[in-house]
């Protein structure tokens, strides 16, 4: 996750229990208490081992979509309020593997997808 991101766990659950973070940050001397610390998204790929998922912001999306070849995705049905937003999935590049049924939660229905590259 972005450094943004990672402050903006609420204390409580900064970092995120039972899961390895990763924080990107290009702040030289920036530390995430309970966090590793990377300043490129390469270095903190190198650094795990399997399956990594990315949870924000916009631009560590963009970035992290150049290696990805799967993306789970949660989309909201409605206008949300916010300054980062992941990036569209062109149809040349991706295809829906997996569409879960509509839940409505807090006054919104969103729905789980799972898209595969195809290039």
């Amino acid at each position: 996750m972005g450094r943004r991101t990672f402050e903006s766990l609420p204390s409580a659950f900064r970092p995120l229990p039972n899961r390895r973070n990763l924080v990107l940050s290009s702040q030289a001397h920036y530390v995430a208490e309970g966090a590793e610390v990377y300043s490129d998204l390469a270095s903190a790929l190198g650094a795990c081992a399997g399956t990594c998922f990315v949870i924000g912001g916009g631009l560590t999306y963009r970035h992290a979509l150049v290696p990805a070849q799967r993306v789970y995705a949660t989309e909201v049905d409605g206008e949300i309020e916010g300054d980062a937003f992941f990036p569209a999935l062109p149809e040349s590049e991706w295809r829906c593997i997996e569409r879960g049924e509509p839940l409505s939660e807090n006054g919104h229905t969103f729905a789980f997808h799972v898209y595969e590259r195809t290039s």
